[in-house]
């Protein structure tokens, strides 16, 4: 399974959109879906 992030590299620079693998969850874990975030500042 993978995820989707726009990681912010550089000032002045748009998002790079990227996709990373997710890690195994463990059997007391959960794995939550974030679809919306805020960057504030």
């Amino acid at each position: 399974m993978t995820g989707k992030a726009a990681v912010f590299t550089e000032v002045g620079q748009p998002f790079h959109f990227r996709e990373y693998p997710l890690p195994d969850v463990a059997p007391d874990a959960m794995l939550i879906r974030v679809t919306m975030a805020n960057i504030c500042g």
